[in-house]
C-alpha cells in the first residue's frame, strides 16, 4: 500500500476516464508531485480482472462488484397531469480505476463538429471542434486510419473497428435493410459528420478492453517517483482557507489523512463531483443552507443541468439463423447515424445500434438535478432524470420505430423474430407506443452537465473554460460533468479528451 504524502503539487480526485489521464499527463514533469485518489480498486497491468479485459462488457458491467451500488435516480417521464411519483431505478456508475472506461461498451464515438462548436458559442471559449481536435487526436492510436487528418497514430488509447467482412449475418442483413432507405456506408464515423452505416470504433485491442487505467497508467508511468496512486481511498472533505482550497482529507485503511496541495482537481464524475463541491460550500446557496453548510460560493449550476440520453430496449429471441455465434465475445459491430430533422436538434442526432438489440440516442434533452441527502456521505440522489425530456424525444422517436420502416425492413425483422406478434400491441398506434415508451424509458448511462463549463460571468456556470471552479481558488473540475451540453454519441471519448485538455490547462496555469 502506497504511503500517503503530506503534500503534493496537484491532487486528482477520481481515477476514471478523465482522472487517470490527468494523473499521467501532469506527472510527466518530474518536478510536479501528483497524487491520484480513487475510491475503487486499482487495476495495474498484470492484475486486471478477466471480466474487465473481456471484449464482452456485460461480465463486469452487471456484476455489481465495481459500481456505486447505492446510486439511484428518479425517472419522471409521465404525461402532463400524471402525478405519479418518479420511477426509482439503479444507475450504474463505475467504482474502479479507469472509471467508465473500465466498464462501458468500449465505443469510441466522437461528437460531431457542431456539438463542440456549440460549447464555444455558449461561453466555453477554447472548446470548439478546432480547439479540441488536437486532443481527440492526441489520445488515440487509430489502428485503421493512422494517417487520416482527423486521427492520431501515437496516442495511448488503441482504437480499432471490425470490418464488414467479419460482421455476422444479422448485422449484414440489417445493414442492407437500412442502406435500402438511403443511408450510405461509412468506413470511419469519427472521420466525418455524415449520416450512414458504419463499423463501430472501439477502445479494444487486440481483443481486449483498453481502459484509461491500462492506456495511461502504464508500468512506466506508475514507476515515476513523483506520482502516488491511492486506490480504495475515500475523499472525506476538501480542505480550505476562506475561498481557497488548500488540499484534501482522505480516508484509507481506517485512517484519515490530509494532503496539502495548491491545486485540487475533482474528476469524480457527473454524480459525485457536485456533492464534493456542495459539502465544501460551493453550490446552490439555498440548498446548502438547508443542510447547515456555510455558503462559500453560491453557484446554482452545481448539480443542475443533468443531461443524459434517454434509452429504450425492445428485446426478442432471434431465430437460430439470425443469431450471432455463441462463442463470439463481441456483441455490437455496427451502428447507424442519421438525422431526425427536428428543429431543436442538430444533424446526426439519432443513433441506431445494430446488435441483438437496437437503441437510439437522440440529442439529450433530459434535465435533472443532483441533490444532497441528509447524513449520508455517499448517498447523494439524482432526481428527475427524464423530466422535461419526453416531448422532444417523442417528436423524434418515430424515426426509430418499425412504424416508419420500409416494408423490407419490417419484413426482415418479423421473419427473424420468435413470436413477432408481440410487437402488435406496441406498434399498433402512436398512443400505445407512447404509453409503452413512457413506462420503459431509462438512461443511457451518459450523464453530463452537473458542473457545466461556461463564461466566468455566467451565473449558471460552475467552471470557467480553464476548468477552474468559479468563485474559489485552487480548485478545478475536469470530467463529464463539465460538458455544457451532451454530445450526439457515446460520451467516454469526449471525457478522455477533457482529461487531456484539462491537464494542459492546469499545467500551464500552475507553472
Amino acid at each position: 500500500m502506497a504511503e500517503i504524502p503530506a503534500s503534493a503539487d496537484v491532487v486528482v480526485v477520481g481515477g476514471g476516464s478523465a482522472g487517470a489521464v490527468m494523473a499521467a499527463r501532469l506527472s510527466q514533469d518530474p518536478a510536479r508531485r501528483v497524487v491520484l485518489v480513487e475510491a475503487g480498486p486499482d487495476t495495474p497491468p498484470g492484475r486486471v480482472p478477466a471480466e474487465i479485459l473481456d471484449s464482452y462488457p456485460g461480465a463486469a458491467y452487471f456484476s455489481g462488484k465495481y459500481h456505486w451500488n447505492e446510486l439511484r435516480v428518479g425517472y419522471d417521464s409521465w404525461a402532463e397531469g400524471d402525478n405519479r411519483p418518479p420511477m426509482i431505478r439503479r444507475y450504474e456508475q463505475a467504482r474502479i480505476m479507469g472509471g467508465g472506461s473500465s466498464m462501458n461498451g468500449m465505443f469510441a464515438v466522437r461528437g460531431p463538429k457542431s456539438d463542440y462548436d456549440s460549447w464555444a458559442a455558449g461561453g466555453a471559449t477554447g472548446w470548439s471542434f478546432d480547439d479540441v481536435l488536437p486532443y481527440l487526436r492526441k489520445l488515440e492510436r487509430d489502428t485503421d486510419f493512422p494517417d487520416a487528418e482527423r486521427h492520431g497514430a501515437d496516442g495511448p488509447v488503441a482504437i480499432r473497428r471490425i470490418g464488414r467482412e467479419r460482421w455476422p449475418g444479422f448485422t449484414r442483413a440489417l445493414d442492407a435493410a437500412v442502406s435500402e432507405r438511403g443511408h450510405g456506408a461509412l468506413d470511419d464515423s469519427n472521420g466525418t459528420d455524415d449520416d450512414g452505416v458504419f463499423p463501430f470504433a472501439l477502445t479494444n485491442w487486440p481483443d481486449q478492453r483498453v481502459s484509461t487505467a491500462l492506456a495511461y497508467l502504464t508500468p512506466e508511468v506508475r514507476a515515476r517517483d513523483n506520482l502516488v496512486i491511492l486506490d480504495q481511498a475515500r475523499l472525506v472533505a476538501l480542505e480550505r482557507e476562506g475561498r481557497r482550497v488548500t488540499g484534501v482529507r482522505v480516508a484509507r485503511g481506517g485512517e484519515e489523512h490530509t494532503i496539502i496541495s495548491p491545486r485540487t482537481v475533482i474528476a469524480a464524475g457527473v454524480f459525485h463531483s457536485p456533492p464534493i463541491l456542495m459539502r465544501a460550500g460551493i453550490g446552490p446557496g439555498d440548498h446548502l443552507r438547508e443542510h447547515g453548510i456555510e455558503v462559500v460560493a453560491d453557484r446554482p449550476g452545481v448539480g443542475a443541468y443533468l443531461h443524459d440520453h434517454p434509452s429504450l430496449t425492445l428485446a426478442f429471441h432471434l431465430k437460430r439463423e439470425a443469431r450471432i455465434d455463441p462463442a463470439a465475445r463481441r456483441r455490437i459491430f455496427a451502428g447507424v447515424r442519421y438525422s431526425s430533422g427536428h428543429a431543436d436538434c442538430p444533424a446526426g442526432d439519432m443513433f441506431l445500434t445494430i446488435v441483438n438489440r437496437a437503441g437510439w440516442h437522440p440529442l439529450g434533452a433530459a434535465m435533472g438535478t443532483v441533490l444532497l441527502t441528509v447524513n449520508r456521505a455517499y448517498g447523494d440522489k439524482a432526481r428527475d432524470m427524464a423530466k422535461k425530456s419526453f416531448k422532444t424525444w417523442w417528436q423524434t422517436k418515430v424515426e426509430a420505430t418499425l412504424l416508419d420502416a420500409s416494408a423490407a425492413t419490417r419484413r426482415f425483422a418479423h421473419d427473424r423474430l420468435i413470436h413477432p406478434e408481440s410487437l402488435d400491441g406496441i406498434l399498433s398506434d402512436d398512443h400505445s407506443l407512447e404509453a409503452w415508451i413512457r413506462e420503459n424509458t431509462f438512461s443511457g448511462w451518459h450523464g453530463v452537465g452537473t458542473c457545466r463549463m461556461g463564461a466566468p460571468d455566467d451565473p449558471q456556470a460552475v467552471v470557467d473554460p480553464m476548468t477552474r471552479v468559479i468563485g474559489v481558488d485552487g480548485l478545478y473540475v475536469a470530467d463529464a460533468s463539465i460538458m455544457p451540453s451532451i454530445v450526439c454519441g457515446n460520451t467516454n471519448l469526449t471525457t478522455i479528451m477533457i482529461g487531456e485538455k484539462a491537464a494542459d490547462l492546469i499545467a500551464a496555469w500552475g507553472s
